[in-house]
């Protein structure tokens, strides 16, 4: 059995042009940091920190490097926690090592994801991935998006830019982004049964707090307000929605009000419309639904879906 000590700037390992840099703290793609008040490994997967999936042993762990030192351990990355030996949970590529030294740790500047090789086969980190229910930042819009899609690019772009609790869980791509927004038939809907966690895009000290949608997607299953710390902050603002309003106030409907002035022309116009929005504070219906005009600036509820 082999040991192997490695301290970890991988950008270095990897051309990483193509990748925006992470921050809080500021890092190139690649790079790996020990995170001492989560007691994790994060790696930079190029526009965000991001946390490993790990497992916990039953081993005690004195690591003479100290805690917090990621190690190779054939045929598995770990660290000390403090208390035990903490393994990287790992995936095969598919790809053989070709003569690489088992230990060897690279970043994948492509896929976005560290890789080892155990001297037989590459493996992959993979990461812990939570749903997110995420207001906006105090940045609000008219009711022009240039549609859904545009409003999608919005929250895409805005959670990238910024941090909010738990960030590294959150899967913060085109695949799992969405604005949480119907237009005059459609809507942008949460997955069936699933518990997404809610924070303030730019406020980290903000959320932790949760919504549980039903087996329809429905949510968030309660009537309590959001516009506290535990949910969107006191500083939350009013969102878009173009939701119906439904008949109940602790589920929203999941279709959308409709062409009579619920989205702004889908999502068109700026002014002299009609579309629907959320208030933070309500307890009922007026959560999701409630009239203003499209000259309003408001906010958006960004998805990110797991």
């Amino acid at each position: 059995m082999k040991l192997f000590i490695f301290a970890f700037i991988l950008g270095c390992l990897s051309p990483v042009a193509s990748w925006a840099d992470c921050t809080s703290p500021a890092a190139s793609a690649g790079a790996i940091q020990w995170f001492s008040g989560s007691s994790d490994f994060q790696f930079c997967s190029g526009t965000q920190w991001t946390v490993m999936t790990v497992s916990v042993t039953g081993t005690a762990c004195t690591n003479s490097a100290g805690t917090g030192k990621l190690t190779y351990n054939s045929p598995d990355l770990q660290y000390c926690n403090g208390s035990f030996w903490v393994n990287v949970s790992g995936a095969l590529t598919g790809d053989t090592c070709a003569g690489v030294t088992a230990g060897t740790v690279t970043f994948d500047s492509q896929a976005g994801y560290v890789k080892w090789c155990d001297s037989t086969n590459q493996w992959r980190a993979t990461m812990v991935a939570k749903p997110y229910f995420i207001l906006s930042t105090s940045l609000a819009y008219g009711g022009n998006f240039g549609g859904i899609s545009g409003a999608n690019s919005i929250c895409l772009s805005n959670l990238q830019a910024n941090d909010f609790m738990g960030k590294g869980y959150a899967m913060v791509d085109a695949t799992h982004v969405k604005a949480f927004l119907c237009d005059d038939t459609t809507c942008n809907n949460l997955n069936a049964s699933t518990t997404y966690y809610l924070g303030q895009a730019g406020s980290v000290g903000d959320g932790g707090g949760t919504l549980t949608t039903d087996a329809t997607g429905s949510g968030p299953g309660y009537t309590t307000s959001w516009n506290t710390a535990t949910y969107f902050g006191t500083t939350a603002g009013n969102y878009w929605t173009g939701r119906d309003v439904g008949g109940s106030s602790s589920y929203w409907p999941l279709t959308a009000y409709g062409s009579s002035g619920g989205s702004c022309s889908n999502w068109t116009l700026s002014g002299g419309a009609r579309g629907r929005f959320g208030i933070p504070g309500s307890n009922g219906t007026n959560k999701w639904s409630f009239d203003g005009g499209c000259g309003n600036s408001y906010r958006l509820i960004c998805i990110v879906n797991p």
